[in-house]
């Protein structure tokens, strides 16, 4: 984005664009968004879920944003890192948290995530 900085290492928020077929990657600091992806590496990454907006959502029936990856900026628009072999998703109106597909099991952190496609791979 114009004006607006994204450096290796930044603490990020990542999240799926509502609008757009991609990801907006917002500073964490100053709450801006700097950046859209169609795929975004985050390390040291924790998964947040905001209940008010998710209960809000299931209560209205439509989507918001009020989830998303926290951690430090890697790569965007790369592709996907070998080591990221498991898949998670996050369903407001199926689930409470982030959940990796494979195990069912809730997705609290991971060393290293990638966003792509509805999806995120991680660690």
């Amino acid at each position: 984005m114009k004006g607006r900085g994204l450096e290796y290492g930044q603490i990020v928020k990542v999240y799926k664009n509502l609008n757009r077929d991609c990801f907006s990657i917002q500073d964490s600091r100053t709450g801006l968004v700097v950046a859209y992806a169609s795929t975004v590496t985050v390390r040291n990454v924790v998964f947040r879920v905001q209940d008010g907006g998710r209960k809000k959502t299931i209560e209205i029936n439509r989507r918001s944003v009020h989830a998303y990856l926290q951690g430090e900026f890697i790569a965007a628009d790369e592709d996907m890192p070998v080591q990221t072999n498991r898949v998670g998703y996050y369903n407001p109106f199926k689930t409470e948290t982030f959940i990796d597909e494979g195990t069912r099991e809730i997705i609290r952190t991971t060393p290293l995530a990638h966003c792509q496609n509805h999806r995120v791979h991680f660690e």
